[in-house]
């Protein structure tokens, strides 16, 4: 594990303050914190290097920490979703078994193609 920013670890504090993770969501949690750390290095690369570089025969790209910052983004994403939460603050209701309505699984077949 690395060390976190002090912005990662305020936001890990209110999270474990405020609700009780069990051990796996403490784990998921901490990696949220890594790529949360990980993209705003990656940002703060881009405001200061800029977003458009340019190669010796002046062909213009997008700085490799663009990719950085967006891959980062989705894997704090994924990770808070996985946790249970919406937007890193409301935790959402979890429940057993399928969704109401779902009760038989339909494997992409069409349901007229069987009558």
């Amino acid at each position: 594990m690395t060390s976190l920013s002090f912005e990662a670890r305020e936001i890990r504090k209110k999270i474990t303050k405020e609700w009780s993770l069990s051990s796996h969501e403490k784990i998921l949690l901490q990696m949220a914190m890594e790529s949360f750390d990980s993209m705003r290095r990656a940002q703060k690369i881009i405001e200061e290097e800029g977003l458009v570089q340019e190669d010796s025969q002046s062909k213009k790209y997008l700085h490799p920490a663009s990719i950085q910052a967006k891959v980062s983004e989705n894997n704090f994403q994924r990770y808070m979703k996985a946790i249970g939460f919406i937007e890193g603050v409301k935790r959402a209701k979890r429940t057993a078994g399928r969704p109401p309505g779902q009760g038989e699984l339909n494997y992409g077949r069409d349901k007229r193609a069987n009558d």
